[in-house]
């Protein structure tokens, strides 16, 4: 069966929950301003409160309410209690969110007084940490702390009532200060460990007496103290060293003259400010960690679902929320078989239409299978589609000098035979003469060959270089490789497992270069899909950038075709313009308009990546209506419309249960938790060897489609997954390509600003 991490709050529906409402007098409160107001009666006087008008907020009725004037970005307000009894009750749709929000602050509390848990000041306030590592690195010949971490969320969960998920996870800290990488010479393991080799400032924690906030490396002041270092202005007070400063604000610290001084900036502020070096901590990536610690970061279900039990519910006891409040179902949320289901792997076309048949045994040795036989069909019966300029077209090989012929030779051969497994087609390898500096091979390609297709091979030694071949050879078919990968798994043949390793890396190449060819390795049939055509629009994390994508794909098609834009997002906000969108929009749209009206494409799937601004969807509004127009979409056109999250706000996890035996769900598995709200696992225990599935949350808005069909969409378009078809693919193609357009135009911009 499906069980989930959630847990429900005893009585259901019927659920209420008696507050105070309270005003606050003042000149105005924008809503920033009223959290801001709550935050701080949550932490002077340990009351939870929650916004519920223009300038009200309830509180619970037990509450006291103190004849007290509050100063919120030199606001004075007054908070005056209106009403003095007003039951909140769950089934009343509108007051679900202010109930949610109270318990979930009452937990909060709780959490607080065991005094097991330590948060970061300027993280969420959802998210704390157990006080001690799990792994204590210098006690295990390691300079990392692994700590679990916990992110609380309420939810509704229709027809049921009020939810509670906690999702654990690990989050790693380095034992050493920032003073101590760069006194004994170790900045290049900070730069290693924090991935500033990959142009991120580093994440620090800083560490105080009074709490943990995170903040993001600078610089550090070579030879500067905090005796040495020119003065600060702190709150309109002048100090003149920032040792004055610190010695004031933290008079129990141990804080000396001659502690060295780092430059660090805080989210939200605009300046940069000298702190004490000792006092920062590099928060360890992920992908950063050590071989041997790199499991950690992956918790199986069952861990998951015990640690949880006994190393955060049990902590608080029958009463989680405190006595007052109700308490939570002891068992893990299970939902109704109506309400929870799987969506089955479909039929495969591989070349000459020859079919892999979908998993006749719905489990994980079944599915392992037909995972597997997915590239011995691939290469048994080749790509369902290879263009035809192909056949005996040249495959360009630029290597550096000082790798060995034997080398060379190897990894050309491998490759060119494997893509002709692929492709079935003759492929005319061409190895050039190795070039001493890159720059070297660029241009003996670009002034002696015609643009075609090219495996370059470069030192990893300056980040730029990637994007600077990227820019010299932007008329080629470009495929990038590393001579520090390529040399490392050759000299690994010999070893076991080592051959494996190395036809991976044949397989991984080989099948990026086919893609970059024009290439389809397989689909799926077109008749599976509900809609004809999938838009997903996506903004970069620093909001420069906006992408969109399609996938056009229905009956009677050759084809598939998945086109895709990047444009500069204009104002740098989350919410995209709207009028630059429709313009993109109506340019794709214009630039396949044959192949919609030849194929009658009368409908589509619109996704926004996060949380939708409001703007996107009247934008998509807008051109559909000026396409149907210019006769480009039939007037029977329509689309459906919902937010795609990568990320899950509601941290929901989902496992399932057998006699006892927690696992994986398999690939497919979804849950409904609302008419508008469903949660999809893409990746499932047929090809995930380690952790815990990551569901997406799917929110459809605006328009009423059937949810069945919106998420079978999404898990059949995931199948796409051309770059490794062995493994399940998280991400639906349209997302995936969205991510690699902004991750890419992110580390040229950065690369730009850095020349």
């Amino acid at each position: 069966m499906t069980e989930t991490n959630i847990k429900i709050v005893n009585f259901g529906e019927n659920l209420h929950l008696l507050v105070k409402e309270v005003v606050l007098e003042s000149e105005g409160l924008n809503p920033k301003q009223m959290r801001a107001v709550c935050a701080k009666l949550r932490n002077r006087y340990r009351v939870a409160a929650t916004p519920c008008g223009n300038s009200s907020i309830y509180v619970p009725i037990w509450f006291d309410f103190p004849e007290v004037h509050i100063n919120i970005d030199g606001w004075l307000i007054t908070p005056k209690v209106i009403k003095n009894s007003i039951k909140l009750e769950y089934s009343n749709s509108q007051h679900r969110k202010f109930i949610g929000d109270l318990y979930k602050q009452a937990l909060f509390f709780e959490i607080q007084k065991t005094n097991l848990f330590w948060t970061i000041e300027n993280e969420s306030n959802r998210i704390f940490y157990e006080n001690k590592p799990f792994f204590e690195g210098r006690k295990r010949g390691h300079e990392v702390n692994a700590f679990r971490r916990f992110e609380v969320s309420e939810l509704e969960v229709e027809g049921v009532g009020l939810g509670i998920s906690v999702v654990i996870s690990t989050s790693f800290f380095s034992t050493l200060s920032i003073e101590e990488f760069f006194e004994e010479n170790k900045a290049h393991d900070f730069d290693r460990i924090s991935l500033r080799q990959n142009e991120q400032k580093g994440t620090l924690l800083y560490v105080t007496p009074e709490s943990s906030t995170i903040c993001y490396f600078e610089k550090y002041l070579e030879g500067k103290t905090l005796s040495t270092t020119k003065g600060i202005e702190v709150k309109g007070k002048y100090y003149e060293t920032p040792y004055q400063y610190f010695k004031e604000r933290y008079p129990t610290a141990d804080i000396n003259p001659n502690d060295k001084v780092a430059i660090v900036s805080f989210k939200n502020m605009e300046i940069k400010v000298p702190v004490p070096a000792k006092m920062l901590y590099p928060r360890v990536m992920n992908d950063a960690l050590p071989a041997k610690l790199t499991k950690m970061a992956a918790i199986e279900p069952s861990e998951r679902k015990s640690y949880l039990e006994n190393n955060f519910w049990n902590k608080f006891g029958s009463f989680p929320f405190g006595k007052r409040l109700a308490d939570l179902n002891k068992n893990y949320y299970v939902p109704h078989k109506d309400n929870c289901g799987i969506i089955r792997i479909p039929n495969f076309i591989f070349g000459n239409k020859s079919i892999l048949s979908s998993p006749q045994v719905i489990n994980q040795y079944g599915y392992k299978i037909h995972f597997r036989q997915r590239m011995e069909y691939l290469e048994k019966h080749g790509c369902f589609f290879v263009p035809p300029i192909i056949d005996g077209s040249e495959l360009f090989f630029v290597l550096p000098n000082g790798i060995h012929k034997d080398i060379v030779d190897k990894y050309q051969k491998d490759i060119t035979e494997k893509i002709k497994s692929y492709t079935k087609t003759e492929i005319d390898a061409i190895v050039l003469s190795p070039y001493s500096g890159y720059l070297e091979g660029v241009y003996d390609l670009k002034n002696n060959y015609n643009p075609s297709t090219v495996i370059f091979v470069f030192e990893n030694n300056d980040p730029a270089t990637y994007f600077h071949i990227d820019y010299e050879l932007q008329n080629w078919k470009l495929k990038r490789a590393t001579t520090q990968e390529l040399i490392y798994k050759y000299k690994k043949l010999d070893q076991p497992n080592g051959k494996k390793s190395w036809d991976s890396y044949i397989e991984m190449t080989a099948l990026g270069v086919i893609q970059q060819m024009g290439c389809i390795p397989y689909v799926v049939d077109s008749n599976r899909f509900n809609y004809a055509m999938h838009l997903l629009i996506d903004v970069s994390e620093e909001r420069t950038h906006y992408a969109i994508s399609l996938q056009i794909w229905k009956q009677g098609m050759v084809f598939p075709i998945f086109p895709s834009r990047i444009k500069r997002n204009i104002g740098g906000k989350e919410t995209i313009n709207p009028v630059l969108l429709k313009d993109l929009l109506l340019e794709l749209f214009k630039n396949h308009a044959n192949e919609i009206k030849r194929y009658n494409i009368a409908n589509m799937l619109a996704f926004r990546d996060g949380v939708d601004c409001g703007e996107e969807y009247s934008a998509i509004l807008d051109a559909v209506n000026e396409l149907k127009i210019q006769n480009i979409l039939p007037n029977e056109f329509n689309f459906d419309f919902a937010e795609y999250h990568k990320s899950s706000r509601k941290g929901i996890k989902l496992w399932n249960n057998y006699r006892g035996e927690i696992t994986n769900p398999l690939e497919g598995n979804y849950l409904l938790i609302g008419k508008n709200t469903a949660i999809l696992t893409p990746t499932g225990c047929g090809t995930l060897t380690q952790g815990t599935s990551d569901p997406l949350i799917i929110q459809t808005k605006y328009t009423q489609p059937d949810m069945n069909k919106v998420l079978e969409d999404i898990f059949l378009s995931s199948q796409f997954n051309f770059s490794s078809p062995k493994v399940a693919q998280r991400l639906m193609l349209t997302a995936k390509r969205t991510d690699e357009l902004l991750q890419e135009k992110r580390a040229q911009e950065i690369k730009r600003i850095n020349k």
